[in-house]
């Protein structure tokens, strides 16, 4: 890394450099960072200093050991003086006199040239030429040193690493689910007070009445899905970049997001379920009252399923908005409510049964019309028919 600092304070630099430091550390790694007057702090986490003037190499070796390397070429950093700034000015023509410790011997500049050839000379450089004099033994290499596997880590670990991001970026949007639940909260109040005790009465217009009830509450699980189109779109490039990257997989990325997104449709769908059975009037059953709530969550998760899928399909904003839009108005017309399946061309049919509007509408009529109440009034509705 070259010149990380370049246009940022002392302490962002020291955060930077010390996350980098952690990350050597657990990854066994080696960071070469070229810096300019860094900071006393930032200075000492490092584990080793490399000192370059004129192209060559002056020092190389641990940070402690170089203040003494040059208190024997007779130069020693004042107590207050920043040890990076010494490195700098000690090897100046110009700055060098300064640091000049040997008060009864007279002071002559020290070429870099010189400095060079002291270090080799030294304890350190003696022993750094030994080891590199040995031949390498490939076999005590790094285990990880040239790595054959194509992602660096396992599958299990991908996984758990992609969870806690999309964890840690539902958090940051929290305000966005707490907004939509709000919203459900309100239009399903709304909704209360339109189909209020609608299923008091049993009769054709009140069963027309519960039917539209149910498709409304449908539509709206369909509707709720909508904002994860716009939140996946603005994760795909950092996806993409990472994925060309060889980061992870893209199964490691699309099964944390999907797993993560079903409490959500389980409260989404419950908050609705809660608020409009009981006041609509529906059965009232505790077994399908939990029948409707498991359907409605099972088309909530499968509708945010379907506008992630656009998202990752067209990529694009603007092409991925409309194509949600035109995939909510071809749903909610072959959902078997709008357009009754019998009305339907033959060549059309087969939308009846790719919409998932169409078994969320046969699973909630059943639920709510093979109950005992509606089975007196069974022989007056027998021309009443959906699908």
């Amino acid at each position: 890394m070259d010149e990380i600092s370049n246009g940022l304070d002392s302490s962002t630099t020291f955060q930077i450099v010390s996350c980098l430091q952690h990350y050597a550390l657990l990854s066994e790694g080696t960071i070469v960072v070229s810096l300019l007057q860094p900071a006393p702090e930032t200075f000492e986490l490092f584990d080793d200093v490399i000192l370059m003037g004129e192209g060559k190499i002056i020092y190389i070796g641990p940070r402690d050991y170089i203040c003494r390397f040059f208190e024997d070429c007779g130069f020693k950093c004042p107590t207050r003086k920043s040890v990076a700034e010494f490195l700098q000015e000690v090897i100046s023509r110009k700055d060098q006199e300064q640091y000049w410790c040997h008060i009864d011997k007279p002071y002559c500049y020290v070429s870099i040239d010189s400095f060079i050839e002291r270090f080799k000379k030294s304890e350190l450089g003696l022993q750094q030429q030994e080891e590199l004099s040995k031949t390498h033994d490939k076999s005590q290499a790094q285990k990880d040193a040239l790595c054959s596997r194509k992602y660096s880590l396992n599958n299990w670990q991908m996984l758990k690493a992609c969870s806690r991001r999309e964890f840690l970026l539902m958090k940051r949007n929290s305000f966005v689910y707490v907004f939509k639940s709000g919203l459900l909260i309100c239009i399903g109040s709304i909704t209360m007070t339109v189909y209020l005790r609608t299923g008091s009465k049993r009769d054709v217009i009140n069963a027309n009445y519960l039917m539209g009830s149910l498709f409304f509450s449908i539509f709206k699980m369909l509707a709720d899905g909508i904002p994860e189109l716009t939140l996946t779109i603005s994760r795909l490039s950092v996806f993409y970049k990472q994925k060309e990257l060889y980061f992870y997989p893209a199964w490691a990325y699309a099964v944390p997001s999907a797993i993560l997104k079903i409490p959500i449709s389980v409260l989404e769908a419950f908050l609705w379920t809660s608020l409009t059975y009981y006041v609509i009037g529906y059965s009232p059953d505790i077994v399908r009252f939990f029948r409707q709530f498991l359907i409605f969550f099972a088309l909530h998760l499968s509708c945010i399923s379907m506008f992630r899928a656009i998202a990752a399909t067209f990529r694009d904003f603007v092409l991925a908005t409309t194509m949600g839009s035109v995939s909510i108005v071809l749903l909610s017309l072959f959902g078997g409510f709008v357009l009754r399946k019998p009305s339907m061309p033959a060549w059309l049919q087969w939308g009846f049964w790719l919409s998932p509007l169409s078994y969320a509408e046969i699973g909630l009529t059943s639920n709510e019309f093979f109950s005992t109440r509606w089975s007196q009034v069974m022989n007056s509705l027998h021309n009443f028919h959906i699908f």
